[in-house]
């Protein structure tokens, strides 16, 4: 084992000559207060640069929008020394990218070339990562018109002020030479979310910017309410319905062309920001978790043909160093030996979250885990379904609570609405089911709304009292619709696709689930137009109640 050890690491400080990141040994971690940082840079840079991701968040937070509290949970940031660096993972035009780890945490990949202060895609996506801890839901062109429009920030370190609503050439150019044509907004941005890839992403980012700068300029006020809306877990078109009262289709349009007329008249801001002065913990990071990071990286990143291979490249390297990083086990999936993990590694609290996610039995594990983690949204959650199993439903309560306010994600709700269930508080179970529903992105698996919505079958009907909380079978009239804000393209196949979702009682449509859709494109574009639908409010004994629907498109085409 060891011999094999001195030839990988040879092998490596070979590649190194090509690639610096292909090096284990150049890897660096670094911790402040909000970040997590892992590059290959030198350790001064690597000082500058997270210095500067803290300042770009104080940025952020003082011009953009956030909750009464911020996350305690860092953000997860990987800066590859150089733009060729990147170029090994994602195509030539992307420059950044955000996401979610194996472990569920907020990770970013960026380039560390030059001056990270000066970096829109930085700020981009920072920015998301921010988005993250405020909306439950999460319409993307809200997600990337928000981006674009923090991405051109102007900091200027030395007189601790920041400059919101620059606008580079490139949108603007882009802008004039597209504003002879007519955009259906309902349509092509608030109800294509999902439609859209990395052909057209640019034509996507800049409408919405487009879109989210006007309404920042002309109804700021609105705006804020739609936003706190969407952090509350309301559907898109229900939070905006609500915040624009009158905004149809029809004055959107007329209201965006006067907008878009050359010069654009957009609005600039300046706001006041703190320096930022903590600590910063460095160590150098062990050279199997390098190789876990770069695995990590193609596996959650890559786009490109050989990513698979390269993944696979950097788990045997990995595991030739040290078979027990809870890392490498993660990405693996098969052929794993988690005890190995937990005896080699007790001070990680990935090795016990790993344990416990095959071994549900073992409570102590996810206890062990929290005790390492104690602001790990993931690693609450499961802790406070265990705890509920165990009858601790106060101790459950608080702990999925918790980790709803460090990340409301649909995993996070989904962990809350069980814990009120098993204490028989139903509404608030089906209200945070529903939640975890909405809080998917547009683009999803079409498999995970359907299983979230068996959870709100389940709750429905064996939570309490059914008229309580609302069920189909109560209702004695068929639902009345009124209308969808969003148009909906023929589907020859209606009769035969399936979508279930919820009538609040104000009539408004939430946690929607298609079945039996083309692809998950069209399963997202038909959830969205769904949403932007509304039924007259369904009466039970002359009452409004919220009830759940089971019915085929076609019911909505007719």
């Amino acid at each position: 084992m060891r011999i094999a050890a001195v030839i990988i690491a040879a092998m490596a400080v070979a590649c190194a000559r090509e690639l610096r990141s292909a090096n284990p040994n150049a890897w660096l971690e670094l911790e402040t207060e909000h970040f997590t940082l892992r590059t290959d840079l030198e350790e001064e840079d690597a000082r500058r640069a997270v210095a500067d991701l803290e300042l770009i968040r104080s940025a952020l937070l003082a011009t953009g929008w956030h909750g009464e509290t911020t996350s305690p949970a860092r953000i997860g940031v990987v800066a590859l020394a150089s733009g060729r660096e990147l170029r090994e993972i994602v195509p030539e035009l992307v420059e950044g990218v955000a996401g979610s780890d194996r472990f569920g945490q907020r990770l970013i990949l960026v380039s560390a070339d030059g001056n990270l202060l000066g970096s829109e895609t930085v700020k981009h996506e920072v920015a998301h990562a921010l988005l993250h801890e405020y909306l439950v839901t999460h319409p993307r062109w809200v997600s990337e018109g928000i981006a674009c429009f923090l991405e051109t920030l102007d900091i200027d370190r030395k007189n601790g002020v920041a400059l919101r609503g620059q606008s580079h050439w490139q949108r603007r150019d882009w802008l004039e030479r597209d504003k002879g044509r007519f955009h259906n907004w309902s349509v092509e941005v608030m109800g294509s979310g999902a439609g859209f890839d990395n052909a057209n992403g640019y034509e996507f980012e800049t409408l919405s910017w487009t879109l989210v700068h006007w309404l920042v300029d002309s109804r700021p006020t609105n705006f804020e309410t739609f936003l706190r809306g969407l952090s509350r877990g309301q559907g898109m078109w229900a939070a905006f319905s609500a915040a624009f009262p009158g905004l149809t289709e029809e004055k959107l349009a007329a209201e965006m062309k006067g907008y878009l007329r050359y010069p654009y008249p957009m609005g600039k801001q300046r706001f006041p920001v703190k320096p930022w002065t903590g600590a910063v913990a460095s160590r150098r990071l062990p050279p199997a978790e390098a190789h876990a990071v770069r695995a990590q990286l193609f596996a959650v990143f890559g786009e490109l043909p050989n990513r698979q291979t390269k993944m696979q490249d950097e788990l045997v390297l990995g595991r030739a160093l040290d078979a027990a990083n809870p890392l490498l086990l993660a990405l693996a999936r098969n052929r794993r030996d988690l005890k190995l993990a937990i005896d080699r590694h007790p001070e990680d609290w990935r090795s016990w979250e790993l344990w416990f996610d095959e071994n549900e039995q073992d409570v102590a594990a996810i206890r062990r885990a929290r005790d390492l983690a104690p602001d790990n949204a993931g690693v609450l959650a499961r802790l406070a379904v265990a705890e509920q199993a165990e009858g601790k439903s106060g101790l459950a309560l608080e702990l999925a609570q918790r980790a709803v306010a460090i990340s409301p994600g649909p995993f996070e709700l989904h962990a809350l609405a069980t814990v009120h269930e098993k204490d028989g508080r139903c509404a608030e179970a089906l209200s945070e089911a529903e939640r975890a529903v909405d809080a998917l992105p547009d683009r999803v698996d079409a498999r995970i709304p359907g299983v979230l919505r068996e959870r709100i079958t389940h709750i429905t009907a064996s939570c309490g009292k059914n008229d309580a909380i609302g069920t189909a079978a109560t209702v004695d009239a068929e639902p009345v619709l009124k209308g969808c804000r969003q148009p909906i393209r023929a589907f020859p196949t209606a009769s035969s696709i399936t979508v279930q979702f919820t009538i609040r009682d104000d009539g408004s449509v939430t946690a929607v689930a298609v079945g039996g859709a083309y692809d998950d494109r069209d399963a997202g574009l038909l959830r969205q137009f769904v949403e932007s639908c509304s039924f007259e409010p369904v009466l039970i004994d002359g009452k409004p109640h919220r009830v759940q629907l089971n019915l085929t498109l076609d019911a909505f085409m007719h």
